[in-house]
């Protein structure tokens, strides 16, 4: 935290980068000292509730990615990838809390009980409104439903934060079964069927993505499940059906999924051997990827890194 002329406490002075019209620039700078990490904690809770710059930030104090976006929104850095950056760290704690089956650092957590078993993948990245041509694609920050409230195990989370399984069965269901159905239907079904929830802290269940389809179109639409095995899968697209795809892959490895869990359609197979997928995020990754979400094309490598696939047809 920069010192400020409003610091009267000890201070470190040393060496900052600092993003200036575009450019990176090296400035001797100085920054609040505190003595303990805990007083560091504590002077950083202070420095937000006492700045009116970053009170949107906390209307969402549920909302760790919600948080995060307003606080890069309000100017906390001058790095134009900070939010990247900063969400970085955020997928690497929510993905250990997650392998071990550690409860997330929230108050509304009950800490006298276990998170139940459950096959699931955490939440994913936030994204922007979006669709194209005849498909119907969803994206789970679109305002309409960003904000609703997603039901979990022991806590809530919203589909901006942690409704890329929500809007993922939506645009199955918009494409295959009734154009009107958005992911604000799909989280009020969701929401009404505690045995599909997944835990606090990850996102949708194995078991609410196996279900859904099916159940919301009235026995309309069939769901095989095809564990890890990608090939069998697309053969879904052949027949005319979609695939819904989830995957975790360690740092570093491209996308389309993240080092915390991801959920999204495969949607058509291109006349060069690979595929364009419906994502329920925009810029997940930066750079080559920031493209529109319903024009992602990605190789069949690339895909299989997927944990789980899950073919969907019309009866």
């Amino acid at each position: 935290i920069k010192a400020g002329s409003s610091w009267d406490g000890p201070i470190w002075t040393g060496e900052t980068r600092e993003v200036i019209n575009g450019n990176d620039v090296y400035i001797q700078d100085s920054f609040r000292a505190y003595a303990s990490p805990y007083d560091g904690f504590r002077g950083y809770a202070e420095f937000i509730h006492d700045n009116p710059r970053y009170s949107a930030a906390l209307e969402h104090p549920g909302d760790p990615v919600r948080y995060i976006e307003e606080i890069a929104a309000a100017g906390y850095a001058t790095d134009p990838v900070y939010l990247e950056l900063t969400l970085a760290v955020y997928e690497q704690i929510a993905t250990y809390i997650s392998d071990n089956d550690l409860f997330p650092p929230s108050s509304e957590v009950n800490h006298n009980e276990s998170p139940p078993a459950s096959r699931s993948v955490r939440d994913c990245l936030p994204g922007a409104a979006g669709a194209n041509g005849d498909f119907i694609g969803y994206l789970q920050s679109d305002p309409q439903w960003g904000d609703m409230s997603l039901s979990r195990v022991g806590g809530t989370s919203t589909v901006r934060s942690g409704g890329c399984g929500q809007a993922s069965v939506a645009i199955v269901l918009a494409n295959m079964y009734d154009s009107s159905i958005t992911p604000a239907d799909v989280t009020d079904w969701h929401n009404d069927r505690p045995s599909l929830w997944g835990p606090a802290g990850v996102g949708s269940s194995w078991a609410f993505i196996e279900a859904a389809p099916e159940q919301m179109s009235n026995g309309a639409l069939d769901v095989t499940n095809h564990g890890a095995n990608l090939r069998n899968a697309l053969n879904t697209i052949e027949q005319g059906g979609l695939v819904i795809a989830t995957g975790r892959v360690p740092s570093g490895n491209p996308l389309p999924y993240t080092t915390g869990g991801h959920i999204m359609v495969i949607r058509e197979i291109l006349p060069n051997g690979n595929y364009l997928i419906a994502n329920t995020i925009r810029c997940a990754g930066g750079g080559t990827y920031c493209a529109d979400p319903l024009e992602e094309e990605y190789t069949f490598e690339q895909l299989n890194r997927g944990r789980q696939f899950w073919g969907i047809t019309s009866r």
